[in-house]
């Protein structure tokens, strides 16, 4: 492993060590990625607060990347645990939990703005700011992706398709 990649990796865990609790905790209360940043104590970038967002609506199945079915979802998150010498160390927990009763809506945010960042900018800006600012504020990849249907999800959709 080179130089540059250990830096990275680092970077990332100190930079989740740092925030990463309280990004989270934010993003399940449904603070948008820009709100949860302009909250933080500890100085982190939008792109790395949307990194950390993504990846936890992903774990959790808020997000899913595959088309969604009766399975159960595998929740991980990540427990602080010190041994006996008071090192610290953090061990990762998964647990299986039933599919949303809301279900998913499909989303294509992503090959939007790759295919016509024009059209992704004009159906943005028929929202209200705060929900323009959730979609344009998660990394969302080039590809179909899933969204738990939540009151947040049905408007921006309904906007959308209106």
């Amino acid at each position: 492993m080179s130089n540059e990649h250990f830096n990275n990796a680092l970077s990332g865990f100190i930079q989740d060590f740092a925030g990463g609790g309280a990004v989270r905790h934010m993003a399940d209360m449904g603070l948008t990625v820009r709100e949860i940043r302009d909250r933080l104590d500890y100085p982190l970038s939008e792109s790395v607060v949307a990194d950390i967002v993504w990846k936890h609506f992903t774990d959790t199945g808020v997000i899913r990347l595959s088309i969604p079915d009766s399975s159960p979802i595998e929740k991980k998150s990540y427990i602080k645990e010190t041994d006996s010498y008071g090192r610290t160390s953090f061990r990762m927990v998964t647990e299986k939990t039933e599919a949303p009763d809301e279900g998913y809506i499909e989303c294509t945010f992503g090959i939007l703005k790759a295919k016509d960042g024009r059209a992704y900018d004009e159906a943005l800006n028929r929202l209200e700011s705060r929900d323009r600012e959730y979609i344009s504020g998660l990394p969302w990849p080039r590809q179909k992706v899933w969204h738990v249907a939540d009151e947040r999800m049905h408007r921006i959709m309904g906007i959308l398709r209106s």
